[in-house]
Order: C-alpha cells, then structure tokens, then sequence
C-alpha cells in the first residue's frame, strides 16, 4: 500500500462502521483521532507508519510488546493525568476579553517558542488579554513542572466532567468492541484497542468538557494554535466549533502531511506552503504573512571565519514519531558521523525540539572528540549556530529554510525514497544538494565548499526558494500575523465548519 492510499484509509477508518454515527455534541468521534496514526505519535511499540505503507507483518514479540504497551499505558496515562489536578488551582478570573494561546510544556523555557514575538505584541498593544495555555505531555509526571505555568487544563476539570466522561466513555467502549472490524482496523488493532479504550476516551472527554468550560468562564473570544494534532489540540478546537469562537493558526510546520480541518484561519510562511495546503480540500482563509520566527534572523547574518570545517546536522523525531526503527536511525546516525569525521570537521548535532532522547545521541558520538550534541529551544541561539556552520545537513527539518535565509549550503538526506512521510519541500528544489541512502556525504560536503559552479546555482536556487517559501524576510511578520488576530476578533464570526 503507497502512502497516499493509507493516508486515505486512515483518515477514513470509521466510514461504513458503527464508529461512523457516534459524535462528542457536534464532533465526529474519529475526528479526534485522525492524526495520531498518519503522525505516529502513539509510543514506538505500536505499529509506525512504515510498517503501514510496506504492509509489513508484526514479529510475535512485536505483537507482545503493543499488546502489554495498548493495556498498561491507557491505564498509566489517565491516572497520571488526573493526578495532575491536585496540584492545580484555578487562578480568579475576570470578565476581559481573552485571546488563547496554546502552548506545550516542551516550549516553555526563557520564552515561548514560536509564541514569544506574537504574545509580546498581544501585550504591548493591549487590545485584548492573552491567555496562554499550557497543555503538559502526557509523560510528563504530575510533579515536574505542572505547578509552574500560568494556566493549563486541568484547573477547569471538576470531579462532574470526570464522572461523566467515565459514563460516555464506558459505553462508546463497549460500541468499539462490538463493531466488525474492516481489514484496515484489524491490522492496527493494537493500536486501536489503546485508542478506543475506555481510559483514553474517558481522557479526550475530560479534555472536551474541560475546554468548554476553560471557554465560557475565561470569556474566550478567539483561540490562536501553532498545531492541530494531538488529544488536547483537538479537544479546544472542537470545544471551540461548538461556541462557535474564531480559531486561528499558525502553522510552523508544512502543511499538506495532514488535512486542517475545523480552523477558520490559517497564517503561512509563504505561497509553496499554501499551494501545498490547498491540495488538502482547506475550507478556511488562508493567509500568507511570513513567519515571526524569522523576524530577527537578519541580525545574525555575519561574516564567519572558521579554522576547521564546521558541519551542523539538525535532526527531525524520525524515531519519535515512528517514522523510522530504532536500530536503523542509529545505525545510519553511526554511519553518517563516521564519515563526516574523515574530513576533519567539526559537527554539531542539534536536536529537533520534540526530541527527548539526547542520550541516544551522546551514545552514538561518545569516541568521537569533535562532535557536539546540542537542544536548545532558543531560536536566536539555533541561528548563531547556523550561522557559524559552513555546511548544514538534514533529513527534512525546517532549520534548512533558515539555513537558506543565512545563505548557507544545505544537504538533503532522503531517508525514504518514494514513501517519504515529509512534504517534498526540499525533495523538489534545486536550493540543496539531494542524497539518498547510500549515497556518499563526504563527497556532497566536498563540493558544497569547492565546487564553484555549484555554490553559485545552489545560491540563485536559495533566493528562488526563499521568494517561493518565505513570503517577506522583512522584520514584520509578527505585525502581519497579530493583524489577522485582530481582524477575526472584529469579525467576531467563523469562516468554516
């Protein structure tokens, strides 16, 4: 099965079954599920999405590990997360108008990432209160951090929606059980079970109803959200459609992966992104205004003399999100290092944001003296090192647009072929130099910094791209985008359903 085909059939799962008629008030009940197996963001041990596409069959201790995994973990998570309410309070509310925005407690250090400049000018403008959001991972225990963030979810739980959920839950549990299952549904059975049991249901339930009350006693007027694909996501957007409150996005990925439903709004990078969109059927407005992440990156645009060759690789959650074994990034990171230090260079490793395994890195580097392993979620420090870099490599990140911007020599390494799980981006422009597999790195590296001929089309070709995926690198994109927010809150009406 391609790619697009089982894209297709999992958007779809509950089409001719039971599952089809059964809505949370006005909202699909597998509406709220869609993404989570397209993205893989269910724990490794579950089917990923490769295993999908290539039809390839579970090994007997595959099954196993799901198996226990879909039992114990739907179990843990609700516990955990109920937990987390005892060390909540609901702060005193007012009557202001609200603007929401949603952040994730892998966000939050100095600042906001991708938030930061946009609630910054929400403030200073004073034109409505900002009511940032934070929704904790549900990995996280209830006491890391939980008591540190200005609002979450859980101080709008009460032990009402708790016991009604249980009540809903219990009985679209049992409905699950019953309904025969297509062929699809009993390849991902495991996977299913986890997500139509009665404690992750109960979960997505208690999250609706949280949200609808988080909407009517905060005096929400619009929601802002920078993704629209995990459980806590999608609860707000579908409380949100049911007040009818305005919701905007602010999309940092590439959209395309996914369809966007249910938003009225949606702020681009630039017109490849929104072409990209409209291949997905998007009902809202879409709006081209750059990214107010690249507000600042000109500054750091600076002549760099370096002694030896510095080489960044960024890394993108390829084994996070199930789009690739463990075993097999490891074992292409291990190759990938070894030949990039022939060439006596320096590299630094910078992981991808939702990355949470830095130890896996250090491993694969520890005999290795020039090799650094960097997370960081500070954007100005991201460019500083892209700017120190002679050459970046990458598998699909969006650092490569900064790179570009900074008028650095990006290599593609295309780790999938044909299934590529990514939007094709980078696949289809002449901006970088494009590897598979196998191919030899060492000698790409060689001729980004030697090859004169190249350096000078893959220089044209970056401008290209940027034009193309960029809108205006001109310091004003967070202006454009709080613009927006304001309009839609004048318009005080919703553009799709």
């Amino acid at each position: 099965m391609n790619l697009d085909s089982a894209k297709k059939e999992i958007w779809e799962l509950d089409k001719n079954t039971k599952l089809e008629s059964i809505k949370i008030d006005k909202t699909p009940l597998w509406w709220f599920f869609k993404p989570t197996l397209i993205l893989n963001t269910l724990p490794n041990s579950f089917q990923n999405f490769d295993g999908i596409t290539e039809e390839r069959k579970k090994t007997t201790p595959e099954k196993l590990r799901a198996k226990i995994t879909s039992q114990i973990l739907r179990k843990y998570i609700l516990k955990n997360e109920i937990g987390k309410i005892k060390l909540r309070k609901q702060k005193e509310t007012h009557e202001k108008d609200k603007l929401l925005l949603l952040t994730y407690s892998n966000h939050m250090k100095d600042k906001v990432l991708r938030l930061q400049p946009i609630l910054d000018k929400i403030k200073e403008d004073k034109k409505i209160e900002p009511f940032l959001l934070t929704a904790d991972l549900l990995s996280n225990r209830p006491e890391k951090t939980i008591s540190t963030y200005d609002h979450t979810i859980y101080e709008y739980i009460t032990p009402k929606i708790i016991k009604k959920s249980e009540t809903v839950a219990k009985k679209i549990s049992e409905v699950w059980k019953k309904t025969e299952k297509t062929e699809m549904q009993k390849s991902l059975m495991d996977e299913l079970n986890f997500l139509l049991s009665k404690e992750t249901l109960e979960l997505i339930f208690i999250y609706y109803q949280a949200s609808k009350s988080l909407i009517k006693q905060e005096n929400i007027k619009e929601i802002l959200i920078t993704a629209d694909t995990l459980f806590i996501d999608r609860a707000l957007i579908a409380a949100a459609n049911f007040y009818n409150i305005p919701i905007i996005s602010v999309h940092h990925g590439n959209p395309g992966t996914v369809p966007i439903e249910k938003v009225d709004k949606i702020c681009l990078k630039g017109d490849q992104y929104k072409k990209n969109l409209e291949k997905t059927n998007f009902k809202g407005e879409i709006i081209l205004t750059g990214s107010s992440d690249y507000d600042d990156i000109l500054k750091f645009k600076k002549p760099v003399k370096n002694t030896n060759k510095q080489i960044l690789i960024v890394t993108s959650p390829l084994v996070q999100d199930g789009f690739m074994l463990e075993t097999d990034y490891n074992n292409y990171i291990s190759k990938l290092i070894k030949e990039v230090s022939k060439e006596g260079a320096e590299i630094t490793i910078s992981l991808h944001p939702r990355e949470n395994n830095i130890e896996r890195y250090q491993n694969l580097t520890k005999d290795y003296q020039n090799v650094k392993v960097i997370k960081k979620l500070d954007i100005n420090f991201l460019y500083e090192e892209l700017n120190k870099t002679d050459v970046l490599i990458f598998f699909g990140s969006g650092a490569a647009t900064e790179a570009m911007i900074l008028d650095k020599p990006c290599i593609y390494i295309d780790l999938f072929g044909e299934n590529n799980p990514y939007p094709s981006f980078y696949k289809d422009t002449e901006a970088v130099i494009k590897l598979s597999k196998g191919d030899s790195i060492s000698t790409a590296i060689e001729k980004a910094l030697t090859n004169k001929e190249l350096q000078s089309k893959l220089k044209r070709e970056r401008e290209k791209f940027i034009e193309e995926n960029c809108y205006k690198v001109d310091g004003k994109s967070t202006e454009r985008i709080v613009k927006e927010i304001y309009k839609s809150l004048k318009d005080g009406t919703r553009n799709t359903k």
